[in-house]
């Protein structure tokens, strides 16, 4: 379910509902909820606002092939700014 201000009015979006069962592939689910969230964020990225610091520790695989160890924070700071 999303939320969309449309001119003085909210705009509710819900989204079929996604059915999990303990056999089904984590990662694929997850993908599945990120492309939801991303699909919405393109819609009305003005209106897009995120508290929690999801991307900012890395996990190991994430950079495979890279020098990063695990948990080594990225190159991106929690103000959405990049660092160097």
């Amino acid at each position: 379910m999303f939320c969309e201000r449309r001119g003085d009015k909210l705009h509710i979006r819900i989204l079929e509902p996604i059915l999990a069962g303990p056999d089904d592939d984590a990662a694929a689910l997850t993908a599945r909820l990120t492309a939801d969230i991303e699909e919405q964020i393109r819609r009305v990225p003005e209106q897009w606002v995120w508290m929690h610091g999801r991307w900012r520790i890395r996990s190991k695989w994430e950079v495979f092939g890279n020098e990063k160890a695990e948990g080594e924070r990225s190159s991106w700071s929690g103000s959405g700014e990049r660092r160097s």
